[in-house]
């Protein structure tokens, strides 16, 4: 009746006045509309349905989204009116992405019930089917199309539907279910994988799907049931995927494959493959823990040649500290290689114990002089070992460094004559003479060399005791020499 009048002024009066559809028609913003329009508690139900007719499309989609967020439950009823009343000026897609994005299957399957019958479009029908299944109308999804039902189940355990409702909606279609594609589906989305890990794992070692249950493994942090798989298959190029620096989940393996996996295993075919594959991966360190776990603890392998010689030899390279240790406690390892190598590795302390260990006296004693530089503590090991090849490396040491008369006593314990030409030149040099008639007396037991002789008288001359000396002289002595 009338038109020119102050229409703000109006709608807040009314308002207030809680005459909210006179307000709604009113207000003229959509803010104000948003307002207001929720109050559907005092709202008469058609009415709010006749009032969103009045409104554009991105108005009338943007108050139903707040109707739902405010109370879904009890605006429900109302925003599935709505949509039904205009889901031609709505747009049949936007009503659908309104209800999935509340997740509200109920309001989607009311919605799409009145639209199925005048829609060819498949979407749709898998839609509404969905949208049963989800709210329990088995009986709607079994007229409606059991052929999807495959694609119905994809989608309930994509949301993680109960599996006794999945099971009863399968049961219920029965001889009707297309079995192929259900399998499909079920595989595409490793049903089982989800639900019961283990299960899953006991599943793909039988098929030996390496991908599949590391995969699962990792996701579920089965990390003993991933190394036990991983040590039994035996697979280079699985353990190199494994050992891979990419692998993020790379220590977690390691720690279960040396605490658990290898330990537990009775197979030296396994044992090899898991050495190597930790060798080509360049871990020396995480080598050295799998080595110790085996080798050092009471294991099938403690004993093993090649493992102590390779746990040995990696730390020598790779954590020196710990060698000595090894040494200590491993005897069934090569003393000699090993020794030598320690030698390169400048680990001469080490060297020398395991020399020392095998009895390879001299090598022993020849770290001592040669990279030691100890000369006492070789003379001290010579007394131990009583050994003349060690008294005869100690006594080209002392005559080295021109402790001759240290030499000679070394020589004399040891009968060893044949070093007389350097002891004559060095006693000489030094005036031994005392020292070297002992030694020359020796060496005359020995060889006949004239040498010796004509040194030894020169050597009583020397002391003033020619006359001690009351063997004849052989031929070869002539006066120039003496």
């Amino acid at each position: 009746m009338f038109s020119h009048y102050d229409r703000p002024r109006i709608a807040q009066l009314s308002e207030k006045a809680g005459l909210y559809v006179r307000a709604l028609q009113h207000y003229t913003e959509l803010s104000d509309i948003k307002r207001v329009i929720v109050n559907t508690h005092a709202i008469e139900p058609q009415s709010l349905v006749e009032f969103f007719g009045t409104l554009s499309k991105e108005w009338a989609l943007e108050c139903m989204k707040d109707l739902l967020l405010v109370n879904l439950r009890a605006n429900l009823q109302i925003i599935v009116q709505v949509a039904k009343e205009f889901s031609e000026q709505l747009g049949v897609e936007s009503c659908i992405k309104l209800f999935e994005q509340f997740k509200s299957y109920e309001g989607l399957y009311f919605f799409l019930g009145s639209y199925l019958s005048s829609s060819e479009d498949p979407e749709i029908h898998f839609k509404y089917i969905e949208a049963a299944a989800k709210t329990g109308q088995i009986k709607e999804v079994e007229r409606v199309n059991p052929g999807n039902t495959p694609l119905v189940v994809g989608q309930l355990l994509d949301d993680e539907c109960p599996e006794d409702f999945i099971k009863g909606l399968i049961l219920s279609v029965r001889s009707l279910l297309p079995v192929d594609p259900l399998v499909e589906e079920c595989e595409k989305r490793s049903g089982v994988s989800k639900r019961d890990p283990t299960l899953a794992v006991v599943a793909y070692r039988r098929g030996q799907c390496d991908d599949e249950l590391i995969n699962v493994t990792s996701t579920n942090s089965l990390f003993k049931l991933q190394a036990r798989y991983v040590v039994e298959r035996m697979d280079a190029d699985l353990w190199e995927k494994v050992l891979s620096p990419d692998n993020e989940y790379r220590r977690q393996l390691i720690d279960q494959v040396v605490s658990t996996a290898l330990p537990e295993s009775k197979s030296p075919e396994q044992v090899s493959a898991t050495v190597k594959a930790f060798m080509t991966a360049d871990l020396p360190h995480e080598l050295i823990e799998l080595l110790e776990k085996i080798v050092l603890q009471n294991s099938a392998f403690s004993g093993n040649f090649n493992l102590q010689n390779l746990l040995i030899l990696t730390a020598i390279k790779a954590d020196p500290p710990r060698v000595m240790d090894y040494i200590n406690r491993l005897d069934n390892f090569d003393g000699p290689a090993v020794g030598e190598v320690a030698v390169e590795a400048q680990l001469y302390e080490e060297a020398f114990v395991i020399f020392k260990k095998f009895n390879l006296n001299v090598q022993a004693v020849n770290v001592l002089l040669d990279n030691i530089q100890s000369i006492d503590r070789a003379v001290e090991f010579a007394f131990r070992v009583q050994d003349e090849a060690v008294w005869t490396q100690v006594g080209k040491a002392q005559l080295k460094e021109g402790l001759v008369s240290d030499a000679i006593e070394s020589f004399i314990r040891t009968d060893d004559a044949t070093q007389f030409l350097d002891v004559i030149r060095a006693a000489e040099n030094t005036n031994v003479y005392h020292d070297l008639v002992r030694y020359l007396l020796m060496v005359r037991q020995k060889t006949k060399e004239p040498k010796v002789d004509s040194e030894l008288i020169y050597a009583y001359a020397n002391i003033d005791r020619l006359g001690d000396h009351n063997e004849p002289l052989p031929r070869s002595v002539g006066s120039p020499a003496v």
